[in-house]
């Protein structure tokens, strides 16, 4: 969650400075700006690369690509998560195996891994739900043990760490949406994908360009000068590049995320401290930072809750209602009710309350004062 309007009225000189200087060089497409901010990404994730794509979706199914999953694979991942995370994996080719999450955690049951995993089996996709990383250590030996590929579904956690990594270093390929609505947000559509493995990285700059060579994807910022390098195609890609004004804004808000976290934690504490303990939260463990897109918590009559809510001025989230193994565009799967109790019953009770960097200390105490009140 974020307020836009407010974030951008505290940051607009920055941020007009930056889109008019890259309408005035002219470069729209692949311009310095990117190679700045996938560098930037990439320290700030402690990985060796980062390449900028068209959305988090495009991060995942080039991701997917790059790691070699295709037809007659198998792709674990949970029906807890948006659709993106599952499609990428059909749009490759291969099959999508769910597995439920943690009551507690809200994150991949790592104790039903190992039961899930085939001869076909090629890679785990882990998703970091409302900015808490999932088991990271656990899926990790688990992928070593099976020689499995781990793809990070990011998109809700850019800044969440384990033992002090962040997340996108903690498998082979990080995957982050960088659309208006998450932690760090462009102005539109984008995404950023990181690794640390050099034939990774490659492999997504030639997919995300068309399948142009490399050598077509060095940035060239003379607009007009004649480039010497050879037009040459290795593979039919996808028009997945990171636009250049998105890039110049992400730019300027990179410099302030470690602060916007810093926020979100503390609005996330103060919920913690002060709402009822009625109320199930979110469990995280020791060693693991949580940087909060969503602020989740389970509440009984969840329909009167959040209704009493929205007459007091109060807006709520509630997602995956119901989880992606229920929808009608997974019948083909033959999954039916009670394939996954934990995520069936997070889709009927669990809302995510307002947190956003500038939402204030009064409207937090607001918030608190008014659930309690309705829980008590």
């Amino acid at each position: 969650m974020n307020d836009l309007v407010s974030e951008y009225k505290l940051n607009s000189n920055k941020i007009n400075k930056a889109i008019f200087k890259v309408i005035n060089s002219g470069n729209f497409t692949l311009g310095k700006e990117v190679e700045l901010f996938e560098k930037e990404f990439a320290t700030f994730c402690s990985c060796k690369y980062a390449v900028g794509v068209g959305s988090g979706t495009s991060a995942l199914q080039l991701s997917l690509i790059a790691c070699g999953i295709g037809p007659g694979d198998e792709v674990i991942t949970t029906p807890n998560t948006d659709i993106p995370t599952a499609m990428t994996i059909s749009h490759v080719g291969a099959k999508i195996i769910f597995v439920d999450v943690n009551y507690n955690t809200y994150n991949i049951d790592t104790s039903q891994l190992e039961q899930n995993i085939t001869k076909f089996t090629k890679a785990i996709v882990p998703v970091h739900m409302f900015g808490l990383p999932a088991d990271m250590i656990e899926i990790n030996q688990i992928a070593k043990k099976y020689n499995l590929k781990i793809i990070e579904d990011a998109a809700l956690a850019t800044g969440a760490e384990v033992n002090g990594i962040k997340v996108g270093s903690l498998g082979d390929v990080g995957c982050f949406s960088l659309a208006p609505n998450k932690i760090l947000g462009a102005y539109g559509d984008a995404g950023i994908i990181t690794t640390n493995e050099k034939s990774i990285a490659d492999k997504i700059k030639i997919s995300s360009n068309y399948g142009h060579s490399l050598k077509m994807n060095e940035r060239k910022y003379d607009v007009g000068k004649k480039g010497t390098t050879k037009w040459e195609l290795l593979e039919e890609g996808f028009n997945e590049r990171l636009d250049t004004l998105q890039a110049s804004i992400l730019r300027v808000k990179l410099k302030q995320l470690k602060l916007n976290i810093k926020k979100r934690i503390n609005i996330a504490n103060n919920y913690t401290n002060n709402l009822s303990n009625k109320i199930n939260k979110q469990t995280i463990r020791d060693n693991y930072k949580h940087v909060y897109r969503a602020y989740p918590c389970f509440v009984k009559n969840r329909k009167y809750i959040v209704q009493a809510l929205s007459e007091k001025g109060i807006s709520t989230t509630s997602y995956y209602t119901p989880p992606l193994h229920l929808q009608p565009v997974y019948k083909r799967l033959g999954l039916k009710k009670g394939s996954f109790p934990v995520s069936e019953e997070l889709s009927k009770e669990l809302i995510c309350l307002p947190i956003y960097p500038s939402l204030s200390k009064l409207n937090q105490e607001y918030i608190i004062k008014n659930l309690n009140k309705l829980i008590n």
